[in-house]
């Protein structure tokens, strides 16, 4: 092992300072692209929230004004429901009142629901009270109707079965809501709330339905509660196919801000969640490890956890903490590791050749407390910052791999060539060169964000959650990384670095030593 504090010769001590001030250059930019994208993160939020809050609020207004007309003439002028009366509900009047009243009562569900980001803890959390304060209200009016009809109609089977599914469907939508607010993962929160939006519209459309066969069955009328089902299926697809709300926060986000460079730097500021710039630049740092390449032998490419250690933390017990490394290594556990090690071999050579020295490099299974994943995702930035140069082992399930995708995207906002070099190793398996190059190519040019998964469903959603962010959709997301990649050239693939699991002849043995940088 070798320790990064002994002193070398001039030369070596020469480039050393030199890599701190092009660290301190690459954490200057890094700053000052964070502090950009926290400014219009926070329009972004303000923008999406205001506007949404503000039109529920104003569609719950209309819906009490509309239902108020409406049920005036059908129900309220009666201290509970006419189980019995026909004719009553088909004027033209009543009908207009229905439409308005219904519309605006289940669109601003959807409004509260779209007006946090899918990270912001605190105003989902916020939306959530709001949500719950709005359905106690409307609930209360029809929890005295109820009372008294019962009261009127005490043997009607019927009148029973709505008003216990009624409120069984409101105590499950505010019993989700409670334990949304109990979480604390925004991912977690918004599944529960739109879930919890989910059973209250079941409920209800039961309700409609029992109420309109009823009378129906007594008078032959249709009632016009039947303008509740055509929106309740419509705002249960919307809570069904989070890609559609996505749709609507990447419209929304292009009105706001319309330049793509300030929503990727919003993209980039929403990684860091809450935490101030000042604050995530000084934990990070101090977060931040590298390895000597020498360090690491075959099995530790081969998967996260070495075969045969019970320490999942072995090699990262290996690493030092320091301030920079030399490569910030981007690749794919699905990858085939005598290829990936292969390139990695040969990256080396080069770099001895060229430096005279050990390289240093960020390597995620060596570097980050592999106990503890969840808490490292928002210091990516930071670790970034730290290394001279990105490079990528570019394999056929590169491209598939969300962590990747995201740390290229880190890159390229950050200022890509401005902050150091990106260097990309094409991974081909050995015998299947041609093969895995066209693989590689078809992968880059149809790549989606959405389709790129991680080890952990969790972590999928997280992640992603974290780009919607600041792009409003994965779609915004897929066009700002490819165009990044056109204007670097890497979606012509290079061939830079064709290396086979085979053409490796330099064993890890051979270098056992170094100076950090």
């Amino acid at each position: 092992m070798v320790d990064r504090n002994e002193q070398g010769n001039a030369t070596e001590e020469n480039e050393t300072r030199v890599v701190s001030t092009a660290s301190l250059h690459r954490r200057s930019i890094l700053a000052a692209r964070l502090h950009v994208g926290q400014k219009y993160l926070w329009r972004i939020r303000l923008g999406i929230g205001m506007t949404m809050i503000f039109l529920g609020l104003a569609l719950t207004a209309l819906y009490e004004l509309s239902s108020h007309m409406l049920w005036d003439e059908l129900v309220w002028r009666r201290p509970y429901i006419v189980w019995d009366f026909c004719g009553e509900g088909s004027s033209e009047h009543v009908f207009w009142s229905a439409c308005i009243s219904t519309a605006s009562y289940y669109t601003r569900y959807l409004c509260f629901g779209l007006a946090p980001l899918v990270d912001d803890l605190r105003a989902m959390r916020a939306v959530i009270v709001l949500d719950m304060f709005v359905t106690v209200v409307s609930y209360l009016p029809f929890a005295e109707l109820y009372i008294n009809s019962l009261h009127h109609y005490p043997d009607n089977l019927t009148l029973a079965t709505i008003v216990i599914v009624d409120t069984l469907a409101v105590v499950g939508f505010l019993g989700g809501s409670v334990l949304a607010l109990t979480c604390r993962e925004p991912v977690v929160m918004q599944r529960y709330l739109w879930c919890s939006l989910r059973i209250w519209l079941v409920g209800w459309l039961l309700c409609v339905l029992v109420w309109m066969y009823h009378f129906w069955a007594l008078c032959k009328v249709v009632i016009p509660l039947w303008t509740n089902i055509p929106c309740i299926v419509i705002l249960m697809y919307c809570a069904c196919r989070p890609v559609l709300r996505q749709e609507v926060h990447a419209r929304l986000n292009r009105l706001i801000i319309s330049r793509v460079a300030l929503r990727a730097a919003a993209g980039l500021a929403s990684m860091i969640g809450d935490r101030s710039v000042k604050q995530a630049l000084s934990e990070g740092t101090e977060r931040f490890r590298s390895i000597l390449l020498a360090d690491l032998a075959a099995e530790d490419v081969v998967d996260r956890k070495r075969e045969g250690a019970s320490d999942p933390n072995y090699l990262f017990r290996r690493s030092v903490p320091g301030t920079s490394c030399d490569a910030f290594v981007s690749h794919s556990w699905d990858d085939d590791p005598a290829a990936k090690w292969a390139a990695l071999q040969q990256w080396r050579s080069t770099f001895i050749a060229q430096h005279g020295r050990e390289p240093w490099i960020w390597f995620d299974k060596a570097c980050m407390d592999q106990t503890n994943l969840n808490d490292e995702t928002w210091a990516l930035p930071v670790y970034l910052g730290n290394c001279d140069s990105l490079l990528i082992l570019s394999g056929i399930h590169y491209w598939s791999r969300l962590w990747c995708v995201l740390e290229l995207f880190v890159y390229f906002h950050m200022g890509g060539n401005k902050v150091g070099p990106l260097e990309v190793l094409p991974v081909y398996r050995n015998g299947h060169e041609q093969e895995d190059k066209e693989a590689i190519d078809q992968a880059m040019a149809d790549f989606d964000a959405a389709l790129c998964r991680c080890g952990r469903d969790e972590d999928t959603e997280r992640l992603q959650n974290i780009i919607q962010a600041g792009f409003g959709s994965l779609g915004e997301f897929n066009v700002v990384l490819q165009s990044s990649l056109v204007s670097v050239g890497v979606l012509a693939s290079s061939e830079s670095y064709n290396v086979s699991a085979e053409s490796s002849s330099t064993s890890n043995d051979s270098h056992s030593s170094g100076e950090g940088p």
